[in-house]
C-alpha cells in the first residue's frame, strides 16, 4: 500500500512540471501580441500629436483599430498553429 503523502507529492510535481512547460508558451503569446500591437500604438500617438485636424486623427485611429484587429487575429492564429504542431 502506497503512502498517500507520496502520491500527493508526485501529483504536485507533475502539476508543477506542466506549469513550467506552459510558462514559456504564455511568454511567447504575450511577446507576439506586443510585437504586433506596438507599431499601432505608436501610430495612434503620432496621429494624436499631429496638428492637421480632428478628422484626420479620427480617420487614422479607425484605420489603426482595423489593423489592430487584423494583426491580433493573425498573431493568435499563428500561435494556434504553433500549439497544434507542438502537441503532435
Amino acid at each position: 500500500m502506497e503512502n498517500p503523502v507520496r502520491v500527493f507529492k508526485s501529483t504536485g510535481s507533475g502539476t508543477r512540471s506542466i506549469g513550467i512547460m506552459l510558462a514559456p508558451l504564455g511568454i511567447l503569446i504575450m511577446t507576439a501580441l506586443m510585437i504586433s500591437v506596438l507599431p499601432l500604438f505608436i501610430k495612434v500617438l503620432l496621429a494624436r500629436m499631429t496638428f492637421e485636424g480632428q478628422l484626420q486623427s479620427s480617420m487614422a485611429l479607425t484605420l489603426t483599430w482595423r489593423e489592430l484587429r487584423r494583426r491580433s487575429i493573425f498573431a493568435l492564429s499563428g500561435m494556434l498553429v504553433w500549439l497544434t504542431v507542438m502537441a503532435l
